[in-house]
Parts: C-alpha cells; sequence; structure tokens
C-alpha cells in the first residue's frame, strides 16, 4: 500500500469520525431541547389545570343572563358586556360570582403565555399535547372568559388586564386546523340563555391549509403587534357597544363608553 492510499484512509476514517461525532453532539442537544420543552410544557399543562370548569362558568353566565330577554343564538361579545353591564346593577351578586371564575381563569392562563411570549413553550406543543375534551374544553372556556375581560377593560378601565389569556385564546383557536380530532375542528357550541351559542364555526379545507401555512413560517406569540391589533379590536368594540346603547336607551352614549 502506498503513501497515498494510506494517507487516503487516514482522512476518510478521520472524516467519518467528525461526522459521527457532529451527529452525536445534535442528537444529544435535541434530546436536551426536547427535555427543557416537556418541563416547559408540564408547567403550562399545571398551570392551564386551573382554568374553571367549562360547566361552571356556562352555568354563572346563565345567571348573568337569566333577566335578560336575549336570544342564546345572537349573543356576540357586545351583548354580553351590555348584559354584563346590567346584571351588575340588579343582581351583582351573579356578576361577582363569574368574576371569581374568569380572574381564576386569567391567573391560570398567565403562566402559559409568559413562557409562549418568551419562546420556551411552541403553542403547537400544548394543542398536540391535550386530548380531545381538554382542547374543546380550553377552547369555550377561554371564549365564555372573553367578554368578561373586555367588560372590566372597557367598562371598568382595567387597561390591558387579561390580554395575555385573549391573545392565547386567538392561537389556540387558529390551532385548531392541526388538530387530530375532528371534533375539534367542527362547530363548537355552547348553551347559554336557553339556546346553543356557536363560538367556533366548522373549519373549512381553505381555512385548514391557511392555518398550516400560516404556523409553518410564523412563531405565535405576543409582541407589540398582537397588541396593537387587540387595541384596534377594542376600538370597534367601543363602536358597537355605543351603537347599541344608542339603540337600547335614550342617554348620551359617549358619556358611558
Amino acid at each position: 500500500m502506498t503513501t497515498a492510499h494510506v494517507l487516503w484512509v487516514i482522512n476518510l476514517v478521520f472524516f467519518v469520525a467528525v461526522v459521527y461525532f457532529s451527529r452525536c453532539v445534535l442528537l444529544g442537544r435535541r434530546a436536551k431541547v426536547q427535555e427543557q420543552r416537556d418541563i416547559f410544557l408540564d408547567e403550562a399543562k399545571r398551570s392551564l389545570s386551573g382554568v374553571p370548569r367549562l360547566s361552571d362558568l356556562v352555568q354563572q353566565w346563565n345567571e348573568v343572563l337569566r333577566d335578560e330577554n336575549i336570544d342564546g343564538r345572537k349573543l356576540s361579545v357586545t351583548t354580553m358586556i351590555l348584559a354584563l353591564d346590567n346584571t351588575n346593577e340588579e343582581l351583582p351578586e351573579a356578576v361577582e360570582g363569574l368574576r371569581k371564575l374568569c380572574e381564576q381563569a386569567v391567573n391560570a392562563c398567565n403562566t402559559a403565555t409568559m413562557l409562549i411570549d418568551d419562546g420556551l413553550l411552541r403553542p403547537k406543543d400544548l394543542e398536540d399535547a391535550g386530548s380531545r375534551s381538554e382542547q374543546i374544553e380550553r377552547l369555550l372556556s377561554l371564549a365564555l372568559v372573553e367578554p368578561f375581560i373586555w367588560f372590566h377593560s372597557i367598562v371598568r378601565g382595567r387597561g390591558r388586564w387579561g390580554r395575555r389569556p385573549l391573545r392565547l385564546l386567538q392561537i389556540l383557536s387558529e390551532l385548531r386546523a392541526r388538530s387530530h380530532y375532528p371534533e375539534v375542528r367542527d362547530k363548537l357550541t355552547v348553551r347559554l340563555a336557553g339556546s346553543e351559542r356557536e363560538f367556533f364555526d366548522r373549519m373549512s379545507g381553505l381555512a385548514r391549509a391557511r392555518s398550516w401555512t400560516k404556523f409553518a413560517f410564523n412563531r405565535p406569540t405576543i409582541n407589540v403587534r398582537s397588541k396593537l391589533k387587540q387595541g384596534r379590536h377594542e376600538d370597534r368594540l367601543r363602536v358597537e357597544l355605543r351603537g347599541l346603547e344608542v339603540a337600547t336607551t335614550s342617554q348620551d352614549p359617549s358619556s358611558r363608553w
């Protein structure tokens, strides 16, 4: 064997060793990252387990809507905000009971949303880890908390309180397209004021494709853009509330909203 052959063999062995070592390092890093991700996922799941049960939220909302002449099928965020404002004067104990549940939900969501905001947890990991009933329960529970958050922000002047759970609700609703369960992608309703109120419609094939594309190139989080978007949505809600107030009362709406 010539010297050239020996050098060729040595170089080949060295190359194979470098590739093997690099692959071992890469696999080790991936395993470590996955281990850390699992730790953060467990922390987020423990936090979200503190969200009140859907049945409790539904029961309390029906107490708030009990004396309101509202068709449950036509309920919107704005009509639910007005119902809260009216019931707060007539049945303050009903609103107080709902407040305790909603504040519990907001506090329970804070840890998970902070982990997502800091890039330590991917929203799709949180959604993939949940069972069918957990995904549906989480979506509908946060949807019932949403009107109360806007009520406190717009009517009570509580600022940005509860905005992180609202962003989490938006992310999870978009992640429905990735769910393994057809029931999660189907129409989701809750029985309020004696009728089925639809909170999430059935996802079409186009909507699913759009969501898959969006999450393939973008990691949703809570940033300046999402905060500005929430601010614009709050402005639209204020306009809608003024319109509803004009339609139902004779007072100057600008003095209220």
